[in-house]
């Protein structure tokens, strides 16, 4: 879909090189604002930003705000006169890498406080300072974060909504049962992590199909799955818990 949308966006360019392009799909639940900004530095290099607007997921609708406020910035109000440069400004302004990032770190902030919070409430005598639940809310979320990226590029057994489907069957199943987080992601660190584990099964008895991920961050200790128990199985996070963070 993107390789097509650049390849429209390309020629549109050619004759409008200072353009808002919007896509969207037969139902229009889908929509795509692709916004090309020049960066004078690299000799006018086009650089292609995009924000997605998912309707048909409950979950991604709710997580529009950054994306609301960013667009916000292109409202027109009625009998205003505005010239195509100024809105040109406008659209890099709004589109800016640093504006969204700056305020996806804010909320992230945010949400590690949050889980740091819950993971202390829950698990009083394996986490007994603040630190030591801070260091797990923090990389349960670094996780989260880059198994997200994984998932958007389809590297998760092919499916765009792999986390969010397997989690919602768990929630509705039990709010504050811990199961998602013991049998759902401790399985799947497990496997990116280690190539010879097992490969964690659909619930049609196939074997999912992932990548090994090398670099640490889904390492497990060794004693995982063992008489001893590490930390991280160890853990109480009930689905709840990270009902808002997924």
């Amino acid at each position: 879909m993107f390789s097509r949308e650049r390849q429209i966006t390309t020629k549109v360019l050619a004759t409008d090189p200072h353009s808002l392009i919007i896509f969207t799909d037969p139902s229009h639940s889908l929509w795509h604002f692709v916004h090309v900004r020049y960066d004078e530095k690299l000799e006018r290099r086009q650089q292609l930003r995009r924000f997605v607007v998912d309707l048909g997921d409950e979950r991604a609708a709710n997580r529009l705000r950054t994306t609301a406020e960013r667009l916000t910035l292109l409202a027109i109000q009625p009998n205003e006169t505005i010239s195509a440069l100024e809105m040109q400004k406008h659209c890099d302004e709004a589109f800016r890498i640093s504006e969204i990032t700056r305020g996806f770190l804010k909320s992230f902030v945010g949400v590690v406080a949050d889980l740091t919070t819950d993971l202390q409430k829950n698990n009083p005598g394996l986490l007994k300072t603040e630190q030591d639940a801070l260091r797990q809310a923090q990389l349960l979320m670094d996780r989260l974060v880059f198994l997200y990226f994984v998932q958007k590029k389809r590297w998760l057994n092919g499916e765009p909504a792999y986390l969010y489907s397997r989690f919602r069957k768990c929630y509705e199943t039990d709010h504050g049962a811990n199961t998602f987080y013991r049998e759902r992601l401790l399985p799947l660190f497990h496997s990116l992590s280690n190539r010879s584990a097992q490969r964690p099964h659909t619930d049609k008895g196939t074997v999912e199909a992932l990548p090994f991920l090398n670099g640490g961050l889904f390492d497990l200790p060794l004693s995982y799955g063992t008489a001893n128990p590490s930390v991280d199985e160890r853990l109480h996070i009930p689905n709840e818990s990270l009902y808002p963070r997924l």
